[in-house]
């Protein structure tokens, strides 16, 4: 839902809608998903007990933190200001820019004390600008003596994600090519004339999305292709573009991380640290959000029709 996500920007401008009208349509489902899924991890933090060591490691890890950095509410403000600069309007990748640019300076003043260790207490301008740099292009890096702690933060930068983008690129050829061949659309297009009602136009939807997700690992061809398959489908049941949109993003948005071949699921292990089967079990929120997309449309809650709101429709 973030207006700065890629495929919140791929999926309305793929179907004909704006991407604040997307938004706010996916409310109805991406909204009630989240509350479920954070009424489960509360109920995990109240009735799971952690082992003592586990707690002794979270408890280091807490003290090591604010040791070494300063954790505050302030921190919000470069997020929140690339968030603000993409609701009026400006573009993602200027915004991103823009919030490094911001998160840079914000090193100094909130993170002194660390600039301040991790220099030895020489702290120029010129080293601490080169430290930042550094770290922007191959990620951060301490010794802090805890196995787990080091984990956790010797990681990132730029240089980290040329074995991810190389696979992407490697996965977007070949859904490129099973695409241009027809073999999405002869195997996924199959549901298409079984489709009666609403309902099951929505569930077809979302089974392509994930089909191509498995089939094409790659999550932007998961919106692009059953987007560009269902759209006269939806149109002759007089559903406005934004349902589309939203259903491909409730199944080929949220699916992506849990299928461990997948470009986005790659991402996600090697960014966390942790396998894709050993997360699987705890991202709720991918399982509920194509569940509360099939009962709003088997109840035909939220569906809007064209003449309802012909205005928000582009072409």
């Amino acid at each position: 839902m973030s207006p700065v996500s890629d495929t919140t920007n791929l999926a309305p401008a793929m179907v004909g809608t704006d991407v604040i009208t997307h938004i706010k349509h996916m409310i109805y489902t991406s909204g009630p998903a989240i509350i479920i899924s954070l009424s489960i991890y509360l109920a995990i933090d109240i009735f799971y007990s952690p082992p003592s060591m586990e707690k002794s490691q979270l408890e280091n890890l807490q003290e090591l933190i604010s040791n070494h950095f300063n954790v505050s509410l302030w921190l919000l403000i470069v997020p929140v200001a690339v968030v603000v600069m993409v609701a009026r309007g400006l573009p993602a990748m200027p915004a991103l820019i823009l919030g490094i640019f911001l998160a840079v300076l914000a090193v100094p003043i909130f993170q002194w004390d660390y600039l301040v260790f991790a220099l030895e207490g020489g702290v120029t301008f010129s080293n601490s600008y080169s430290l930042i740099l550094n770290i922007l292009a191959s990620g951060f890096s301490m010794e802090s003596g805890a196995v787990m702690t080091d984990q956790l933060f010797n990681r990132g930068g730029m240089a980290s994600m040329m074995d991810i983008l190389f696979l992407v690129f490697t996965a977007m050829t070949f859904g490129g090519v099973m695409e241009a061949s027809g073999m999405l659309q002869s195997l996924a297009g199959a549901t298409i004339s079984k489709v009666k009602s609403i309902g099951g136009l929505v569930a077809s939807t979302l089974a392509s999305c994930l089909f191509v997700n498995i089939s094409a690992a790659n999550q932007t061809m998961a919106i692009i292709v059953p987007a560009r398959m269902f759209a006269l489908t939806f149109k002759e049941f007089d559903l406005h573009p934004k349902t589309l949109s939203r259903a491909c993003e409730d199944a080929g948005t949220v699916t992506a991380p849990l299928i461990p071949w997948n470009t986005n699921a790659v991402f996600c292990a090697s960014a966390l640290g942790v396998a894709t089967i050993d997360y699987l079990p705890y991202v709720f929120f991918a399982f509920i959000s194509p569940m509360v997309s099939l009962y709003l449309a088997y109840t035909d809650k939220t569906m809007t029709r064209i003449e309802e709101e012909p205005e928000t429709i582009i072409g």
